[in-house]
């Protein structure tokens, strides 16, 4: 008993049996289900209070105690902690709603969005949350809005179970998504209608693909009309099954070649050695190509045409026959002609642009660039014609474009644009000895070729540094802001209180039972309303620091013992996720530091929560405590995990920024660090790390051994994030 809620036996003698169930019903329920049970139940789970204040969930199995005429004069049984086990299932779901690969969305009777997962709204373009509360006409294509709500209505309304339509959304970009929708509604015991939830299937490809076919018959047809070519289907026996005739000059229609075979259409004796030899080819069953044979045509000169033809199968496997294209010699060289048209309008099209453009094959050697390119590189024409190589080219312009050949040599310079011209895209500004910018844009193509695309920025640049000087007249403004949001925060919290007390009620109701389902969803209702929770913590947290009503209280504390309470606290976690914690402590007694424990436990709980989290099954993760040189004490935490890329340790304490784990399976708002970062520097210390990819990570906290006085803080990240 002292183990599972804290009383001793003495605390509970003579208590009743309602006053340890966290409800007020929870009494009530658990007669009810001995009573259901014919006065014995196993595996009945119910909230019991802990001495401590806090709930425990517990599994019991109980009968009723009976005197000798079978009065119920007592209960008996067992019972056992679950906590962990719920939570679990919690998380479980959570993790499959959230990781699910199509978008699914909890939506109020009235078609508000009460919750949805991130495939949803990166279908959509959303960041995560930004649509809950919205309604589904506001994200859905006009002229389906109308189908949208009657659809929603229809279901509620009729008693069905499910449905499916498919709608067109608005992308947040104003492009249209495309998508399929399974709805079903969440319905009480009774039959009322609770929530309805939504499965969507983005496809998008789908109808751009039968769109695209539809486009593709149309252009087949025109492609055949223009070119004079025939196009045709054989089966197994070399009979024509299908044939589309466009050429003009063609002695025989089409109709005539449907039930024929080749050979058939001979009206010269000289012609049949060709068909025999045409025959055998197709007796092999192979791709062929380029096949010619002279046939007659309608001005007696005749027409040297062109067979090609693919065999094809059935579901089988089995030989079905050919398909294939005819085309007169003549079309093909008009089609020449016509690539040679396409080529001289790219090439004007080109030199009309405003911007400088060139363009590279996979071996970076030059293709095509255009009269304002040249002109900006300034070069001989030698380096600019097709086939030049781009080392060759951008080593002569470093001689030309490059003043402070003292700090930037050769060497570097041609290794910095080579490298900008490997990677698969590239947006940046670079700035030219005369004072100019030029923005360049690098695009890849499919098979390794490059374009590039340069424009003159200056004036927008120019313009950019202006509004950096501006910048601090905006101070006070977000100063504003930051206690804005701090006061928000605490608004925020009561309706989510309600929110997850209404959600638990719901789960004990003794008269209307929720079904196993019901209990799931509002189950996620109280896990999103507790994670929502945590967040709004957090980001009041990062609120208060910023408009500086963060309090400290300073004391003198040993080190090792906050260590060793982190530790305490961290055990259940890394057990969790089967990582090893161990405590290295200084071979010399530390002094004291003056310091708030409170505030210093919490950046040490974040470095060994993002350690355990971040690790690897059964890694390690070591804490240690060392004076420093400097007069600064310092903790640090290693871990065995991934490391963190050496492109995103720049962003590793921007808040909000998760640096490409938001997808992932580990929970975080990626607010932690940018809170403890300001935390130890308001406390007159501060924060580093090292980490290598592949190796993990270690991150220490230095603070100084003299008593220090916390430092007002400065508008930051929040502000950043929130503009």
């Amino acid at each position: 008993l002292e183990n599972l809620l804290g009383y001793s036996v003495e605390d509970v003698i003579g208590t009743k049996l309602a006053d340890l169930y966290s409800e007020a019903d929870g009494r009530d329920k658990f007669l009810a289900a001995m009573q259901a049970g014919g006065g014995a139940i196993s595996d009945f789970r119910a909230k019991l209070k802990r001495k401590d204040g806090k709930i425990a969930w517990v599994s019991s199995s109980s009968r009723f105690i009976y005197d000798d005429e079978r009065t119920v004069v007592g209960v008996e049984g067992i019972a056992r902690d679950v906590t962990n086990q719920v939570h679990e299932s919690e998380d479980r779901f959570r993790i499959f709603f959230e990781e699910a690969a199509i978008g699914t969305v909890f939506l109020s009777l009235d078609g508000k969005i009460m919750d949805a997962n991130s495939a949803y709204h990166y279908m959509l373009g959303y960041d995560e949350g930004d649509l809950i509360g919205k309604s589904i006409p506001d994200i859905t294509h006009p002229d389906d809005a109308k189908l949208s709500l009657d659809t929603l209505e229809g279901i509620v309304s009729n008693k069905s179970k499910t449905t499916q339509f498919e709608k067109r959304y608005l992308h947040r970009t104003g492009s249209v998504v495309w998508v399929w929708v399974s709805m079903a509604v969440v319905r009480d015991a009774k039959g009322n209608p609770l929530h309805v939830i939504s499965q969507i299937t983005d496809v998008t490809e789908r109808k751009l693909a039968e769109r695209a076919r539809l486009l593709s018959e149309e252009r087949f047809k025109d492609i055949a009309s223009a070119a004079g070519n025939q196009f045709w289907e054989m089966d197994r026996d070399f009979i024509y099954r299908y044939y589309l005739n466009e050429d003009a000059s063609s002695a025989i229609g089409a109709d005539e070649y449907v039930g024929r075979r080749p050979w058939e259409m001979v009206v010269r004796d000289s012609d049949l050695q060709d068909w025999l030899e045409f025959r055998e080819i197709l007796e092999r069953r192979q791709t062929f190509r380029k096949f010619t044979i002279k046939v007659p045509s309608n001005d007696g000169a005749g027409r040297t045409l062109s067979y090609s033809g693919t065999p094809i199968y059935d579901d089988k496997g089995e030989f079905a026959g050919y398909r294939g294209i005819t085309s007169n010699e003549t079309a093909e060289v008009q089609l020449e002609l016509q690539l040679i048209n396409t080529e001289r309008r790219f090439h004007d099209a080109m030199e009309s642009l405003d911007a400088a453009f060139s363009l590279w094959d996979p071996d970076n050697r030059l293709v095509y660039c255009n009269r304002q390119y040249r002109a900006l590189m300034n070069l001989d024409e030698n380096y600019l014609t097709p086939g030049s190589a781009y080392e060759e080219l951008i080593g002569a312009a470093y001689e030309i474009n490059v003043d402070d050949k003292e700090t930037i040599t050769r060497d570097a310079w041609i290794a910095e644009r080579l490298d900008e011209m490997s990677g698969r895209g590239g947006d940046y500004v670079n700035r030219r000895p005369n004072g100019s910018y030029i923005n360049i844009r690098k695009y890849t193509l499919e098979d390794g070729s490059k374009v590039t695309f340069h424009f003159d920025v200056t004036d927008a640049v120019r313009r950019e540094e202006e509004l950096k000087t501006e910048k601090s007249v905006a101070e006070k403004a977000n100063r504003a802001k930051s206690e804005f949001l701090s006061s928000m925060s605490h608004e925020l919290r009561t309706p989510l209180n309600a929110i997850l007390g209404f959600a638990q009620l719901l789960e004990h109701v003794p008269k209307e039972p929720l079904t196993e389902n019901q209990r799931d969803y509002t189950g996620l209702i109280i896990q999103s309303g507790e994670h929502l929770l945590s967040l709004i913590e957090q980001v009041l947290e990062l609120s208060k620091i910023e408009s500086g009503q963060i309090n400290f209280s300073m004391e003198d504390v040993q080190i090792d013992d906050v260590i060793v309470q982190c530790i305490n606290m961290m055990e259940g976690l890394a057990g969790q996720f089967s990582v090893n914690i161990s405590h290295s402590k200084s071979k010399a007694p530390l002094p004291e530091l003056n310091t708030d424990p409170f505030r210093l436990r919490q950046v040490v709980l974040n470095f060994l929560s993002n350690a355990i989290k971040y690790n690897h099954k059964n890694g390690s993760v070591k804490i240690k405590s060392e004076q420093r040189n400097s007069g600064k004490l310092r903790i640090s935490v290693s871990d065995t995990g991934s490391g963190i890329p050496t492109s995103q340790q720049a962003h590793l304490f921007e808040a909000f920024n998760r640096l490409g784990r938001e997808s992932g399976d580990i929970d975080g708002t990626g607010i932690g660090l940018s809170i403890s970062k300001q935390i130890s520097e308001l406390l007159g210390g501060k924060i580093s790390f090292k980490s290598r990819e592949g190796e993990g990570s270690t991150f220490w906290i230095e603070l100084p051994l003299r008593k220090q006085e916390p430092k007002p803080p400065e508008p930051g990240a929040l502000m950043d994030f929130l503009d």
